[in-house]
């Protein structure tokens, strides 16, 4: 064949590229060759350098080893310098005109294994700056904009790999660069330049690739140099995933150097397609029409080759110069729209492509169409509406999705598939596994016959990964036989193999389908996330005298809710993997962060000044996927990270958290696999302000979870359920006598059940709630029961929290009580501290005595017999000590020289301090010693108003010099700011 035939026959990888290089999705992998021109060596003239050093004769398998031998022989300085040297560190090299076509190719991310600087110099040459990435540490600081990473580290950093060794732990070395890496490759188009085939860096690259995403990954592509043709080399890389692009086929001289051919190659990627374009944007979307909704960024990446900007829910026609065929195209387009389709289409336009082009995207998010030059004029798209099933999804509504289940079984059939999808969707919502890969076996096996090949291949897709939920964990009811066919039936099924069967259509027609099958509409809209998220976070820092456009956080909005659409619609069952999931948890945290910062106000002087840009409140789309699909653990460390006590939510978010309390509530009967979805709403709750109403229905709940008999559900969640309770007393809903009485009925069958015995912390705040609400818990009949029982400790810690009469019971019972162990006596001075009992100084001379014979036994030899330690086996000398001085601070100790004397003679510094506020020397105060405070001492602390501004300003230097936990700072807040 002669040039321009071979030119045709990469017509569509052209395509391809150009479509990725349109979209930003075209990533540049460079390698030694490219750096040729300017001087630097090539992979294999760098080993035939290092060879001749060690008078070696080089073999194919060496040239990792030989580097390796040099440095194992010379050490490391000696190969440092030899390297430098072979690589022409420090040397002034000049850029060529291949740098920069490829700067010219516009892409987003260059990476590299040279260790020069020559594409830098060829971006600043272009007016450009680049952000460099060369070691682990750079990538946390990436910014939006054009970036190299330097995957085998350079000489500035000593960290360039070259030899063995440097292969061997580049994981361990490189960690964050390599995922990153590998998460580019899975979800962008690569072209590699400047590579051999057998260049050991293709090979271990795409080892990486290989490994994760067998062959589900997306293709890549390579030009080389310096070869003929060969089918059996293309049909070898084509299994690795790359696909070849032979410059030789590019040019009349194959004389010519490897940049040309190089060149040659690139001209032909940025040139224009041929073609009506009303006939092509038709070709390239009409596969999507088959779905039941499209998702934006296949309309978006599309629309935009064709000066059509789709931006948030708008589509805007962009008119340009000196096009008159394009303007002429826009115009047929916005015509057709306008007039809802009823106008005459021009006679060279087939009006079957206008109306799939808006049949397809009346499937998708967009609901305007605009005019860049008329944007007071709009066109209203009317989309379909949320189908029933997303709608009872996002309300947590299993009732009615059940009643649809039960209403679909009259229904199925062969001759309707799709009511066969829709339950197999249901049936996965329910944790009904095993059903649900039935229901994609008939829908799967119809849809084929039928030709409905989009939809056999969801079906398919479905199919294979509910299977390997089966066949890997031990959902569902089955024998190890069937668990293993149906797990030997996914592995079998190969979704290359599928798409390739398709009869009669190019690959390329159904890429949307490429993506699902490889999880690629995951990572791609992961990365897409992480690039908005952090843009969110430097808007929310940055001062805006103007501000227009969307901002990052509603760009993120609108793409995580088109995800959901898409997959709640089309019923693909992949928002429960790892990958969907970690999208979901990014765009939270995300949100929160700019909801959780402060305002910087505008100028009063810039009429126009915004000031930074951030959410105020969060709405019911960030609470759904809160409670959905984010556990208790992470919704609960979130609000902590955020130091987020109440979230701000708007009208609509306040509405949907008490609208879909009775649909969470009955989760557990519909759903088969263990969650815990009504837990993750109660810890969302106990961080936004709540009605009575819902705190009533909640405390309800509870209550009738522990008639069931359930307390060990309770017990895993009290931390949960006692953060709630502490919100109900923080916005002083204990006002509401019907919350106090809905309390009372819980602790009633705490005691009445002995459920207290693993909820003492959720039964003291429930009585707190009602002290504080003056319905002080006065049921004497219980309270005499723990008594008889001989709960002394636990009555000591909720005695302030009762009535008169049952406190009158606690005090008998602590006088017929003596302390028997050495913890026995700290709880002996908290009663004392809340009046349970009188102190006296016979009590507190024992005390002293206790304290002296521990310290005079922790003075004898270890093998010596120690009568305390014998009788105390977890004596706490600090504990008994910091208790006695809190019923200091509370002017109950009787011989306070006696106590001032112990803690004199004390290792520890924090009795010398307690007894010493008012003199302390603040400068000296370790915040730390805080978190070894009881709360009833540090209670007693907070009182003392010259110590809390000690300790403040003891915090304010060491939280500055980072010497302080999360733990002492929530300390802080609750005791000394707070209060």
């Amino acid at each position: 064949m002669g040039v321009e035939e071979n030119i045709k026959s990469y017509n569509e990888t052209f395509r391809i590229l150009r479509e990725a290089q349109n979209e930003n999705r075209l990533v540049l992998f460079i390698g030694a060759g490219i750096s040729a021109d300017s001087g630097m060596p090539l992979w294999s003239e760098a080993i035939d350098k290092i060879s001749k050093a060690l008078d070696l004769q080089k073999q194919n398998d060496d040239t990792l080893k030989i580097p390796q031998y040099y440095y194992n022989s010379r050490g490391k300085k000696e190969y440092n310098e030899f390297m430098r040297k072979i690589f022409k560190y420090g040397e002034d090299l000049k850029t060529t005109t291949l740098h920069k076509k490829l700067i010219g190719l516009g892409t987003n991310t260059i990476i590299t294994t040279n260790y020069d600087h020559l594409i830098e110099k060829a971006a600043q040459e272009n007016g450009e700056v680049m952000q460099v990435v060369s070691q682990d540490i750079d990538l946390p600081y990436l910014r939006s904009g054009r970036q190299l990473i330097k995957i085998h580290g350079d000489f500035e950093h000593d960290n360039y790999v070259l030899k063995e060794d440097d292969y061997l732990h580049y994981s361990s070395n490189f960690k964050l660069i390599e995922t990153y890496i590998k998460s580019i490759i899975g979800s962008k188009i690569v072209l590699f330049v400047g590579y051999s085939l057998s260049d050991p860096d293709i090979k271990h690259i795409f080892s990486w690739v290989k490994e994760i995403l067998n062959q589900n990954f997306q293709r890549a592509y390579i030009i080389v140099t310096r070869e003929e043709p060969n089918e059996l080399k293309k049909d070898y890389f084509k299994n690795l995933g790359v696909n070849i692009i032979y410059a030789s086929e590019f040019v009349e001289n194959k004389n010519c150097g490897d940049s040309a051919q190089i060149i040659q190659v690139i001209r032909h990627v940025n040139e224009k397609e041929a073609g009506t374009k009303i006939e092509k944007l038709y070709n390239q979307i009409k596969q999507l029409k088959d779905l039941n909704y499209v998702y934006g960024k296949y309309i978006r990446r599309t629309f935009y080759k064709y000066g059509i900007i789709c931006s948030g829910n708008n589509i805007r026609l962009f008119y340009r110069n000196n096009d008159d065929e394009g303007n002429r195209f826009l115009d047929t387009i916005w015509n057709y729209f306008e007039k809802d389709g009823k106008n005459e289409c021009p006679k060279n336009i087939d009006n079957n492509y206008l109306k799939l082009i808006k049949q397809v995207i009346v499937k998708s998010q967009f609901s305007i169409m605009e005019r860049r030059f008329d944007l007071n004029k709009k066109v209203e798209i009317s989309n379909e509406k949320t189908n029933d099933i997303e709608e009872k999804i996002i309300n947590f509504d299993y009732t009615a999705l059940h009643t649809i289940m039960v209403n679909n079984l009259r229904n199925v059939s062969l001759t309707n598939p799709e009511i066969c999808m829709q339950q197999a969707y249901i049936c996965s919502i329910f944790g009904d596994y095993v059903l649900a890969y039935n229901f994609l076996k008939t829908a799967s096996t119809v849809f084929y016959s039928s030709k409905s090949y989009v939809w056999y291949y969801i079906a398919m897709v479905n199919k294979k990964f509910v299977g390997q939920l089966l066949g890997n964990n031990l959902i569902g009811k089955l024998s190890d036989e069937e668990r293993q066919a149906i797990a030997s039936e996914a592995k079998a099924i190969d979704l290359d193999k599928i798409m390739n069967s398709i009869p009669n259509t190019d690959d390329s027609d159904y890429y949307f389908l490429k993506e699902l099958g490889s999880f690629n509409v995951a990572y791609t809209l992961f990365y897409d996330v992480f690039k908005d998220s952090v843009k969110s976070a430097e808007e929310a820092k940055t001062y805006y005298s103007v501000y227009t456009g969307m901002t990052a956080d509603q760009k993120l909005q609108i793409a995580v809710k088109d995800y959901i659409s898409y997959l709640y619609r089309n019923y693909i069952i992949l928002d429960r993997y790892t990958e969907t999931i970690s999208i979901f948890v990014l765009y939270i945290r995300s949100i929160l962060s700019s909801v959780n910062s402060a305002d910087i106000e505008p100028d009063p002087n810039e009429k126009l000044a915004v000031g930074n840009v951030h959410l105020d409140k969060i709405g019911k789309f960030e609470l759904f996927i809160m409670i959905k699909y984010l556990s208790v653990n992470q919704i609960k460390k979130m609000f902590k990270e955020y130091e987020i006590k109440i979230l701000p939510i708007d009208k609509m978010g306040q509405d949907y958290i008490e609208q879909i309390f009775a649909s969470v509530s009955l989760y557990s009967k519909y759903v088969k696999i263990e969650e815990d979805i009504f837990w993750r709403y109660l810890e969302l709750v106990s961080h936004i302000e709540i009605t009575s109403d819902l705190t009533i229905k909640i405390f309800d709940k509870i209550f009738e979870t522990l008639s069931k008999a359930n307390p060990r559900i309770i017990a895993v969640n009290e931390d949960t359920v006692v953060r709630f309770v502490i919100n109900v007393c923080n916005q002083q809903l204990y006002s509401n006598i019907k919350i106090c009485d809905a309390a009372k009925k819980i602790i009633d069958k705490m005691i009445d059940e002995d459920f207290y015995i693993d909820l003492s912390n959720l039964l003291k705040h429930l009585l707190y709630l009602c002290y504080k609400g003056n319905k002080a818990y006065n049921n004497v009949k219980r309270i005499s029961k723990l008594a008889k029982q001989g709960k002394i400790k636990l009555l000591i810690n909720i005695y302030d929290k009762l009535s008169v009469k049952p406190q009158n019971q606690i005090k008998n019972a602590i006088d017929c009580w003596r302390p028997e162990s050495f913890y026995d006596y700290c709880y002996y001075c908290e009663a004392a501290l809340v009046g349970a009992l009188e102190w006296n100084e016979k009590v507190e001379n024992e005390l002293y005595d206790l304290i002296n014979k521990g310290k005079e036994g922790q003075d004898k030899d270890e093998q010596s017999n120690n009568i305390i330690i014998d009788l105390y086996p977890n004596y706490n000398e600090s504990d008994l000590i910091n208790a006695l001085c809190n019923l200091y601070l509370n002017k109950k100790i009787i011989n306070e020289s006696k106590l001032k004397e112990i803690a004199d003679k004390s290792s520890m510094e924090l009795p010398k301090w307690l007894l010493n506020m008012d003199t302390f020397d603040y400068s000296k105060f370790d915040c730390q010693w805080l978190e070894t405070s009881s709360p009833s001492l540090l209670k007693s602390i907070s009182k003392n108003p010259i110590a809390v501004k000690g300790i403040l300003e003891a915090y304010k230097t060491q939280y500055e010099s980072k010497a302080i936990s999360t733990d002492v700072t929530d300390i802080i807040i609750k005791y000394f700011i707070i209060t």
